[in-house]
């Protein structure tokens, strides 16, 4: 097992199994995006890459809970000496570098997985799901837009129509819908079914050559958005972001959540948003 701090990575062959845990709730904060930006740095580097990578969490209830806020916020930043701006590029180049490596990246699901931790997921190549699912963007009862590739990645997989349903209204899906409307590729009765699964699917594709994976995928990777329009969407969210609307909301947030710990606010999170606009 090699350690990256809030991931820990098990190879098993040409098949590693990367498991995140950054306790209490799984909050894609400044540790795991270094962590997982030096972890992907390192396959890109590797004369001999692992052919799949399976992404899972060790928390149950949480895959991502959410971006961590404090590197949004402006009444609660990040203590120095974090740098928000390097944070948010670590954020981005890993998710670009996961939709354009040659290397297969699945994710198996079983818990929440909102905003940014929604969009690493849909830059991955395959999602397979777990009772206990629950996938969204939360950003826009924040005052900003599901950045990030998250926006345009969901549309491509589930149609303009529900993109905009769920994105407009920060509704949540669950295992079951997310495979319906093709959210995710399949969604099983049990965590134990998805990982044998997983696990057989990911040797399967492993088993064949290297080079001709790559290919395939950067075939398909011909249908995925342009990076200048991913390029525009992160100019967007560092607009809202600054408005009054957005800050008041990160920090009304903060404090009905408690800082961003384990609780009522965050087990029902996309409905407790509305909160944020009630006066």
């Amino acid at each position: 097992m090699a350690g990256y701090g809030t991931l820990n990575v098990v190879s098993k062959g040409p098949v590693v199994r990367a498991v995140f845990d950054n306790p209490p709730i799984n909050i894609l904060d400044y540790k795991v995006f270094s962590d997982l930006h030096a972890f992907l740095t390192g396959l890109k580097k590797d004369p001999n890459p692992p052919k799949v990578v399976i992404f899972s969490s060790a928390n149950p209830k949480f895959f991502f809970s959410h971006y961590d806020l404090h590197i949004l916020s402006g009444s609660s930043p990040l203590p120095p000496p974090l740098d928000p701006e390097e944070v948010s590029r670590k954020f981005v180049e890993s998710a670009r570098m996961m939709s354009s490596m040659g290397v297969v990246f699945i994710a198996e699901i079983s818990g929440q997985s909102l905003g940014a931790g929604n969009e690493i997921l849909l830059q991955m190549d395959m999602r397979f799901a777990a009772p206990g699912t629950k996938l969204g963007s939360l950003e826009i009862g924040l005052g900003m837009l599901h950045a990030g590739g998250g926006s345009q990645y969901l549309t491509k997989l589930i149609g303009r129509g529900r993109a905009l349903e769920y994105l407009l209204s920060a509704s949540t899906v669950d295992a079951d819908t997310a495979e319906r409307i093709g959210w995710v590729n399949k969604s099983f009765p049990s965590v134990e079914e998805m990982i044998t699964y997983v696990d057989k699917l990911a040797h399967r594709i492993a088993s064949f050559p290297a080079a001709a994976l790559a290919a395939t995928k950067d075939s398909v990777n011909e249908q995925a958005p342009p990076e200048d329009a991913l390029n525009r969407d992160l100019g967007r969210i560092t607009a809202l972001a600054r408005t009054s609307e957005a800050q008041m909301a990160l920090t009304k947030f903060l404090e009905l959540g408690n800082d961003q710990q384990p609780g009522p606010w965050e087990d029902g999170l996309n409905d407790n948003l509305l909160r944020l606009w009630q006066s």
